[in-house]
This record gives C-alpha cells, structure tokens and sequence, in this order.
C-alpha cells in the first residue's frame, strides 16, 4: 500500500465531488477588461502604481528595462473591468 497515492487519490475524489455540487445551472456572465500599460522612471513607479491601484487597476505583468542616459524603466501591463 502507497500512502501517498492513497491520500492523494482521497484528495483527487473530494475535489472532485465539492466541485461538482457547486456548479451553477447558470452561465457566469463574461467579464469585459480594459488594459493599461504604465511606464515610469523606477522612483516613481511604486507611487503611480498606487494610485492607479486606487482607481480599480490590477497589474497582470512586470518588466524593466534599462535605458541610454535614462536609467531603468519599469513597465507594467494593467487591468481592470470594463464600466458597462
């Protein structure tokens, strides 16, 4: 006997069930996202960043990138739902 296959099969199984008995007849409705892309110098990224935080958006990716003369870039891809 493998515990570890026993506990895991065990696992697998009740996922499985509590998944099935919460899924709704209805279907969820499809959210709409609208994307931002934010670029700034890195002191004051963490700052803009905030405040587009404070307005509803959600950073999905980063990237930095280094500059001639400029010095580092940081760029982030962010979204939110769309306002119906």
């Amino acid at each position: 006997m493998n515990l570890k296959r026993d506990l895991s099969v065990a696992l697998l199984s009740a996922s499985t069930l509590l998944l099935a008995g919460c899924q709704s007849t209805q279907k969820p409705a499809q959210t709409a996202w609208e994307y931002k892309v934010l670029q700034y110098s890195a002191g004051r990224f963490e700052t803009e960043l905030n405040k587009m935080a404070q307005e509803g958006w959600t950073p999905v990716a980063f990237a930095e990138t280094v500059s001639d003369g400029a010095g580092r870039i940081q760029t982030s891809l962010l979204k939110r739902p769309k306002a119906p």
